[in-house]
Parts: C-alpha cells; structure tokens; sequence
C-alpha cells in the first residue's frame, strides 16, 4: 500500500512538476512512511541512543546538538515513537522549505528524492536533521546576490555549523560556504582540482586526519578516518562526477534559454555550488560513506534536470538531446539507487509501518 502510493508520487510529480498539491502530498507521504516506521536499518540504534541519551553527561556526548535536542524531547515525555515523528515532521518541513525556496519544480524534486535518497534518510535520522538544516539554508548561498550577500552567506556558514552538532557531515557544507565567500561569482575547475590535489597531498600526509580529528568532537570520525579504502572509491567517483557534469550541461543550457540578468546570475550561482560537489572526492579515500555528501548536491542535480526538462524549448536537435539527457540522469538515479542498495532499507520501513 505504502508503496503503492510512493510510486503514485513519483510518477505524478514527474508529470505535474510544479503542482503544489501533489508537493503537499508527497511530503505527507513521507511523513507516514518515516514518521511511523517501527523497524529499519538504524531505527534500534537510534532507539537505544535515544534512551541512553538520560544517562550520559553532555560533555559525553559526541553531537552536542543532538544530545540537547534528544533529552529536551525526554523532558516533554516524548517516547521514543513521539521522537522519530518529532524529527520527521521537522526535518521534512525544512527539506520542504528548502526546495519549494530554490526552484518552481518542487513537486518533481519531491518524487525524485522519493527514488533516493528517501529511505537512507528515513533511517539515518542524524543525517536526515542536520542535511535537512543545510538544504532549509541553502537559498541563502544561492541567492546571495545583493547588498546582503556576505550577511546571507554567513548565516548560511552559521546554520552548517549549527547543523554540525547533529552530524559533523554538516561541516563540510559550511566550509563550502566559506570557499563561496572568499571567490568570486564563477569558479574555476582548474582552480577546484588544485583543491582537490592539495587535500589529497594532505590526505596522504596524515595532516588531514589531525585536522578533522580536531575539528570535530566525535571518536565516529577517527572511525571513518581509520577506514581508508582502496579501489573500492571508484563507483563513488564515477557518480560524482557524473552528477557534477550533467548538472552543468543541464543548467548552461537554461542560461541560453534566458534573457533575465538576476536570473542568469542565479544559476551561475547555483552551478558554483555545484562545482563544489567534487570536493567529496578526496573523501572517499577515508571511506564511501562520506557519499551522504551527495545528499545535498542531489537536491541541486534534481533542480537541475528538472529546470532543463521543462523550461528549455524544443527545437532543431533538442528533442534528441533531451532524450538522450533523460537516459543519461535515469541511468545515473537508477545506478546510484542500486548501488547504494536503497530498496533493502526501504522495505523494512514500509513493512513495519505502524499504519499497516
């Protein structure tokens, strides 16, 4: 029945991109099937951290964020039923927020998001909050155009590092924002590389490990440090940068399509923010579960395709082209849904709905 209704959602948003309803009903979805789930791949983790959470002091605590948030909803008498709704309400009225504040299309980034990254969120309830924050500020990077723009830009920089003690993932974002700041309204490829060379001359060195141990008050990370991979990084790679390439193609053909100046701007900006996404890259020297990065950048990706599908005009070879586009990001979100083995955690959740 759950579904059943999802790919109803799916399907309909792909049609009716823009229909507000359809966006209502596809959160609404989402909030059933995540907010009463009694089973999942991490639902008896976060349970059983849910309860410890009375008997640890704060300053043992490796999400300080979380920790206050966890005992505040103690305090209220929630169980922990009361708090898995709580965060899904939450978090899924700030991804809401998020896009319907970034695009025009947010009912197809809706059944988008359905086919992935859905469930992993539905599970991960940490990186489900604290991804829900960064994509709830993300307008304020993207639409930094004005006499607010560092004012917009920090506040975005703040709301990541407040994200931050929910997930240190969170981190990475603010510090995408502060490299936004500090560089101008385009951003070199070969200047990103450059980057990427001297994190992995960091990496190799051990001055990253240091750093990020540093950085951040949580023994998970010297975990995923701990775990350096060796081939097993390529797939993500190869995804990455597939991701980043037809984002772009996607977003300097609307550019071609446009005559407003502010709206050309505005996706300059948002093909700088995602020319960041291959600073995931060096990560996945550490480990691939640093691809909770994408998470984020999918959001833009969808926004992405979504504003090439149905804003560029067909004409001479477009058709082709967009055809040709929609196999390209199919195979991609199919590829990525496979990979990262997104039905075996959805089924759980739908199977153990408390509405069944």
């Amino acid at each position: 029945m759950l579904l059943l209704l999802m790919i109803i959602m799916i399907i309909l948003g792909i049609f009716k991109p823009k229909s507000t309803f359809i966006t209502i009903m596809a959160s609404l979805s989402m909030i059933v099937i995540q907010g009463f789930m009694t089973d999942g791949a991490d639902y008896f983790i976060y349970h059983e951290e849910y309860r410890m959470s009375l008997l640890l002091l704060i300053t043992q605590s490796d999400y300080i964020g979380w920790y206050i948030l966890m005992n505040a909803c103690h305090m209220l008498g929630m169980e922990y039923a009361d708090f898995v709704l709580f965060i899904t309400l939450v978090g899924t009225g700030l991804f809401l927020l998020g896009i319907i504040k970034l695009n025009r299309h947010s009912a197809c980034v809706c059944s988008l998001y359905l086919i992935y990254p859905f469930a992993h969120q539905a599970t991960q309830l940490r990186t489900f909050l604290a991804t829900s924050i960064v994509i709830a500020s993300l307008h304020l990077l993207i639409n930094a155009d004005d006499k607010l723009k560092k004012r917009k830009i920090m506040a975005y920089v703040l709301i990541c590092i407040i994200a931050g003690t929910i997930h240190s993932l969170a981190y990475f974002f603010a510090v995408i924002g502060i490299i936004f700041m500090i560089t101008g309204e385009k951003i070199d490829i070969y200047k990103i590389c450059i980057i990427i060379l001297v994190m992995l001359v960091f990496i190799k060195s051990g001055m990253m490990d240091r750093a990020m141990i540093m950085g951040s008050n949580t023994s998970k990370i010297e975990g995923w440090l701990g775990s350096k991979q060796n081939f097993g990084f390529i797939i993500p790679i190869i995804f990455t940068i597939l991701i980043w390439w037809l984002s772009k193609w996607s977003l300097k053909n609307v550019i071609i399509e446009i005559s407003s100046h502010s709206m050309e701007n505005y996706y300059y900006r948002m093909m700088k923010y995602i020319d960041l996404v291959l600073l995931i890259i060096p990560l996945f020297a550490y480990d691939i579960t640093f691809n909770r990065l994408w998470r984020v950048f999918l959001i833009i990706f969808y926004i992405s395709i979504a504003e090439f599908l149905y804003n560029v005009q067909l004409r001479h070879n477009n058709g082709v082209q967009k055809m040709i586009f929609s196999i390209l990001v199919t195979v991609v979100i199919m590829g990525v849904f496979f990979y990262e083995d997104e039905w075996n955690i959805l089924i759980p959740i739908v199977e153990s709905n408390a509405y069944l």
